[in-house]
């Protein structure tokens, strides 16, 4: 192979690494389950809710809000407390503010472990990840349908009282949130 600059041996470079990322991402989500409420939930789904319910509420502070990644700092339009470098590496990543805050100008705070105790519920509860074939509850998504008069808040949090992640959704015009997933995301859940 022969490149004709630096600057095609660096895009096949970033081609070959994102291949290796790609490949390595697919093998950690092979050793996890995935459910969503479209497909049903697993009888033991309440039981092991109220460990992770448990597990959040003793790792969370009473009085700050939940911890935060830089993932979710960005997304949630947050980006004065990002690190430059972090931010760069993110945005190099595809991270960047919620399309519908951006839109309307807006960012969303940090939830206390007060708004989590209010939102923790099988209602909004979208899905969780397990070990495969495990019950143990690693992360969540939940959905705050009251957070925002105009948007419905998803949030993915972890068993460490972390938030992971967050984007939004414009609510239907009957304020009623329905999930739904397409063919090809319904492939990734499992079947109770």
């Amino acid at each position: 192979m022969v490149f004709q600059n630096g600057f095609e041996f660096h895009a096949y470079l970033e081609k070959m690494l994102d291949g290796i990322k790609q490949e390595q991402i697919e093998k950690e989500l092979e050793k996890l389950d995935f459910y969503h409420t479209v497909k049903g939930f697993p009888e033991w789904v309440d039981d092991e809710l109220v460990y992770f319910n448990q597990q959040v509420r003793s790792m969370a502070s009473p009085k700050k809000p939940l911890k935060a990644s830089n993932t979710f700092k960005l997304q949630a339009g947050l980006p004065h407390e990002v690190e430059k470098a972090e931010k760069e590496r993110l945005k190099q990543c595809g991270v960047q503010t919620d399309k519908n805050l951006k839109r309307l100008k807006r960012t969303i705070d940090k939830i206390t472990i007060q708004d989590y105790d209010f939102i923790a519920n099988t209602s909004n509860l979208i899905s969780f990840s397990t070990p495969k074939d495990g019950r143990y509850i690693r992360d969540i998504v939940l959905v705050d349908t009251k957070v925002d008069d105009e948007l419905d808040v998803f949030y993915i949090i972890s068993r460490k009282a972390r938030l992971v992640s967050l984007w939004t959704i414009k609510k239907s015009k009957d304020n009623k949130f329905i999930p739904r997933l397409t063919k090809k995301q319904s492939k990734k859940y499992r079947q109770p």
